[in-house]
């Protein structure tokens, strides 16, 4: 298949899980001999390639241009209230568009690109996911990895929740991450017969704690002060309230009252 994706973060800029997500799964896409081209965002310093070749994917990259001034008398009083996030939002829309205008004008009518299916992650690349399709046909593909109202754990922007469930209508197939992620959703109003599920991959070798030499280990240790083969909790994730990192801290007391050589 030839695979257009659509994705905010791609490396080298990598804000999150997404980023990496999206590079492990597209390389996977291309050593199953699939053609992929990949879309996403510049970074602050307009320093990356707007196109290049890596590990055989197409990447493109569109320029920002700084829309900011000219959203406040089009754009919705819940985008306001972000402050200098318009300046983010104003930087998400640019990238959809330039990226849409780019495959349907430049790649697939000027250069006869072809194309058998959009896929596009999280609310971030969704507008563009819609326009292409409406401007083409092309089966679109709606990656959901968290929500909105998840993320905020209940609140957030009524915007972002309104273009998660417009693009989920508009998408042919809604991939998400777990059964628990497909029942919010469902809550949320999207299509149950669109939705499938399909767990994150992960590589076993990456994590093989065989690979790791005593010696690392023994030094990362020393760095923390963990006394010999005392256990520790590694966590990994953004200090936000959705990860539970708070619901962990909180739970420490307990579990030191019967791991007390415990860390964290």
């Amino acid at each position: 298949m030839k695979i257009a994706v659509l994705v905010y973060e791609y490396p080298p800029k990598i804000v999150g899980g997404l980023g990496t997500y999206a590079a492990e799964i597209t390389r996977k896409f291309v050593l199953l001999d699939h053609d992929v081209t990949v879309f996403t965002m510049n970074d602050d310093a307009r320093s990356l390639p707007t196109r290049e070749i890596w590990r055989g994917i197409e990447i493109h990259r569109p320029l920002h241009i700084d829309i900011s001034d000219s959203l406040p008398d089009v754009i919705a009083e819940d985008i306001k209230k972000w402050g200098r996030g318009i300046q983010l939002f104003s930087k998400i829309l640019v990238y959809n568009y330039l990226s849409a205008s780019k495959l349907v004008n430049e790649l697939i009518r000027k250069e006869n690109f072809k194309y058998d299916i959009i896929i596009a992650h999280d609310w971030l690349s969704a507008i563009g996911g819609i326009t292409i399709k409406k401007e083409l046909g092309l089966p679109f593909v709606f990656h959901v990895h968290s929500t909105e109202k998840g993320r905020t754990l209940g609140n957030g922007s009524e915007v972002v929740s309104n273009i998660e469930l417009h693009s989920a209508k508009a998408a042919d197939l809604i991939i998400t991450v777990s059964y628990a992620m497909k029942d919010a959703l469902l809550r949320l109003g999207f299509p149950k017969d669109k939705i499938q599920v399909c767990y994150n991959g992960v590589d076993p070798q990456k994590y093989n704690p065989e690979t790791v030499n005593a010696g690392q280990i023994r030094k990362i240790r020393d760095f923390y002060g963990i006394k010999g083969d005392d256990p520790v909790i590694l966590f990994l994730g953004r200090l936000v309230g959705v990860k539970g990192v708070d619901r962990l801290i909180m739970a420490m007391p307990h579990v030191l009252q019967k791991i007390p050589t415990l860390s964290l």
